[in-house]
């Protein structure tokens, strides 16, 4: 199956790749503090968006990858509009340009570094290592829902007449797979000791 990590960028040698970790953390996530400020002038959060565009530019990421990231949270980012309180087009930018600033540090930023840094800062280990296998995992349960759609279309499904009960009856497939797999993973952390460690 084909997948796009989001660090699969993160090897790059642009001059954002290789800054340390220590300089990279807090340069990129002062300006989603100031963005938490309450202040109601967009100007600022503006200037945020442009010049993450241009990090991911020098940074050698490309446009259409940040642009789609962006659109799978876009619908969320319109409903904020809606339920934001006062001032929605600076409530709107400040959440955008966090959005991408916090995109480009995980984009330039191994994921094996991250889960190091996150061990260094006090994060206890057991959150680590949900995130870990969290994100190993989330394409294994892709590879489980590609198949299952695979295998209705298969049987003469249709995604013009997609039902509530075809949707059902392939989340109750995927979740009984992963049940077994997380069943086999478990036994196999167990053997080799991982639980007594993080006792």
């Amino acid at each position: 199956m084909k997948h796009s990590p989001v660090d699969r960028f993160a090897y790059k040698k642009s001059l954002i790749h290789l800054l340390p970790l220590s300089i990279k953390g807090p340069l990129f996530f002062l300006p989603i503090i100031v963005n938490s400020l309450p202040f109601n002038f967009y100007f600022l959060p503006l200037c945020f968006i442009i010049l993450s565009l241009i990090l991911f530019k020098v940074a050698g990421i490309p446009l259409k990858f940040v642009l789609k990231r962006v659109l799978m949270v876009f619908p969320f980012l319109v409903l904020v509009l809606f339920m934001a309180p006062p001032h929605k087009l600076t409530f709107f930018l400040k959440i955008l340009s966090s959005l991408l600033f916090l995109l480009l540090f995980l984009t330039t930023t191994p994921f094996l570094s991250l889960m190091r840094g996150m061990e260094r800062i006090g994060i206890p280990r057991l959150f680590i290592l949900l995130t870990a296998f969290g994100y190993r995992y989330f394409f294994l349960l892709t590879d489980e829902a590609e198949r299952a759609v695979r295998a209705w279309r298969i049987k003469g499904g249709d995604l013009k007449k997609f039902r509530f009960a075809d949707v059902s009856r392939m989340v109750l497939s995927i979740f009984l797979r992963s049940m077994k797999r997380a069943e086999r993973i478990g036994n196999v952390m167990r053997m080799r000791g991982l639980y007594e460690e993080n006792n």
